[in-house]
């Protein structure tokens, strides 16, 4: 089962629209830094793509593997038990060989970033997540607006923290990005202000 970006929609369709010129037909190869239960993995999959889900949580990667049966994408999705912790600490082992660290055409890394305790520990997972990627290679980030906020991400007043979720605006994302070798390629806030990053690795 096979498709484009038109059969999806959301942040994996701009994902799909943002890299599929430099990256080309599936399969791509794709990490889903805490992905779940599997719903962004899945559609991927579906896509045509090899995705890699990576979650702290083995109940949520049970219901990953059950939603990619169903969806007959089971031998398109591979499921490991690890955090955005361990994939630091296996980028700085590995120094990016080839089949490792370092060699996904995509990473994803939705809706986890601002749940990370601290503004510096959420720009180390950018570091680690765009590490993760071959040279060209694309990284996309989404992060919910603030609690009681009705605006973009990240605004009113900039990086901080509300209870146990961060603020994590669009330009530090941005700016994270950039400096871990990677160039903003899309960027756009929904209706609900929700943030969707996409950077490519130069």
């Amino acid at each position: 089962m096979t498709g484009t970006a038109h059969d999806v929609s959301g942040p994996v369709a701009a994902l799909v629209r943002a890299a599929g010129p430099d990256l080309g037909p599936a399969p791509w190869r794709v990490l889903d830094a805490g992905g779940g239960e599997g719903r962004d993995a899945v559609v991927l999959a579906a896509l045509g793509h090899e995705v890699t889900v990576l979650d702290r949580l083995p109940a949520a990667l049970e219901q990953a593997r059950t939603a990619a049966a169903l969806a007959g994408v089971a031998d398109r999705v591979r499921t490991v038990a690890a955090d955005l912790d361990d994939l630091a600490a296996l980028a700085a082992l590995t120094r990016h060989r080839a089949g490792g660290s370092g060699s996904f055409d995509v990473v994803c890394c939705h809706d986890v970033l601002h749940q990370r305790g601290s503004v510096a520990r959420a720009e180390a997972d950018v570091a680690a997540l765009t590490s993760s990627l071959r040279p060209g290679g694309h990284l996309s980030l989404t992060v919910p607006p603030p609690p009681g906020s009705s605006g973009p991400s990240g605004s009113p007043g900039g990086p901080g923290s509300s209870g146990s979720h961060l603020h994590l605006a669009a330009d530090l994302l941005a700016a994270a990005v950039v400096a871990a070798g990677g160039a903003v390629v899309h960027r756009a806030v929904d209706g609900d202000g929700n943030l969707h990053l996409v950077g490519r690795r130069r």
